[in-house]
């Protein structure tokens, strides 16, 4: 059953999703359920895509004409459906063209105002804006969270691989975290 564009803008649609290029590494989520997925995959069958993947044009030499900058869970149900044999047609914001960094800045954007993103995800968004040379005062602002936000993110990403995992797991709260972090500097200490 082929799915319709239920969006309320006129976008392009697609129905091969090998034409979007998915760049290892760019995404900030770490976690792809696949129960979530599952539900996802079921939920565009029945109603369609209804929030659009967003892709920019992809710079000559690439094979595929677009890359995927938000919306890889949504890729990957696509996908599935595909291989399910279920024909998926599905709307794309196609994106002005943009270097690296606009897209990094584009797709943390779109992911931090997501429910379902982790704090290690979130630290994940901060270190890349760091990478770029944004500071905390200009990584708050991009993700309209506060300095105190910034720092308690920075600060997970100093924890040890136990605090890490209890995080992911969701058996420790973030601001657990930062406090055990900032108390004890040794991953040793901190377990």
């Amino acid at each position: 059953m082929a799915t319709q564009n239920r969006t309320s803008e006129s976008l392009p649609i697609i129905d091969d999703y090998s034409l979007i290029e998915v760049v290892d590494g760019f995404n900030h989520r770490e976690i792809f359920d696949e129960a979530e997925l599952h539900q996802l995959a079921q939920s565009i069958n029945e109603n369609g895509l209804l929030d659009p993947l967003k892709v920019s044009k992809n710079g000559k030499g690439s094979d595929m004409p677009y890359r995927l900058i938000d919306g890889e869970r949504r890729l990957r149900a696509i996908k599935a459906l595909h291989e399910q044999g279920v024909e998926v047609s599905f709307p794309v914001r196609v994106l002005r063209e943009m270097d690296d960094e606009s897209a990094v800045i584009v797709a943390a954007a779109s992911n931090m105002e997501r429910a379902d993103i982790t704090p290690l995800e979130e630290a994940n968004i901060i270190a890349k804006l760091e990478a770029y040379g944004y500071d905390v005062n200009e990584i708050a602002a991009k993700m309209n969270r506060s300095d105190q936000w910034v720092r308690d993110r920075k600060a997970l990403e100093s924890g040890s691989r136990k605090i890490k995992n209890s995080l992911k797991n969701g058996r420790l709260p973030a601001d657990v975290a930062v406090k055990l972090i900032r108390k004890n500097k040794e991953h040793k200490d901190q377990d």
